[in-house]
């Protein structure tokens, strides 16, 4: 990704002074090295998204720790009996 953006014209890249991006390591060093100038922004959506996906991480394993077996089975959708 990086070769694509130093590919561009140099005017061009100079222009460029905010960026929104993901929250993908890759793009993130790809911008910094070809615009190390530019301001990056993550948005706001990929924020809340990565906040939920570790609570729900967090949540299922301390579920698994308190209630043992049992719990994986039921995060699992497989009935529990017993």
């Amino acid at each position: 990704m990086a070769d694509w953006l130093l590919a561009r014209p140099k005017a061009g890249r100079k222009q460029v002074r905010f960026m929104a991006i993901d929250m993908c390591t890759v793009f993130k060093s790809a911008i910094v090295q070809a615009l190390p100038h530019v301001q990056l922004v993550v948005d706001h959506f990929h924020v809340v998204q990565l906040a939920n996906a570790t609570v729900t991480e967090v949540r299922r394993r301390v579920t698994v720790q308190v209630r043992g077996r049992r719990a994986k089975a039921i995060a699992s959708g497989s009935c529990a009996t017993g």
